[in-house]
């Protein structure tokens, strides 16, 4: 979904196609309608990108689904079906699927780092137990 047309339909009624570079993102939005609106542009392509990610992740357990829905957000918002394969460049759009994929990352070590706090404390107790 072309957030940029939905972005300018409502601030503006403005056709971001006829404006400015002709794309529909956040940068054209900024030039065309003013910063508060571009930095709801900017948050909606992030969204896209990130939640493809994350929702993927959810449901299946692989790397290479997470990479092939990063990729398809950016392609679908680069080249969006429902204004005739026009859209943004997906600059925005990537760097959120980039980090929804560090968020999951991110996760993963926290998990892992709270199972090996756990780990050390249990071994400091046995430890102390033996030392008796």
């Amino acid at each position: 979904m072309p957030t940029g047309i939905i972005v300018a339909r409502f601030y503006g009624n403005v056709d971001l196609t006829a404006q400015g570079s002709g794309r529909t993102g956040a940068t054209n939005v900024l030039r065309t309608l003013g910063k508060r609106a571009a930095a709801v542009a900017f948050a909606g392509d992030f969204l896209k990108g990130f939640v493809a990610v994350l929702l993927v992740r959810l449901l299946w357990d692989s790397v290479w689904t997470e990479l092939i829905a990063a990729i398809a957000s950016v392609i679908g918002h680069s080249y969006s079906v429902f204004i005739g394969f026009k859209g943004g460049r997906g600059v925005v759009t990537g760097f959120g699927a980039t980090n929804g994929r560090r968020a999951v990352a991110d996760a993963r070590c926290v998990r892992l780092r709270r199972s090996s706090g756990r780990l050390d404390a249990l071994r400091s107790r046995s430890a102390a137990w033996v030392a008796r």
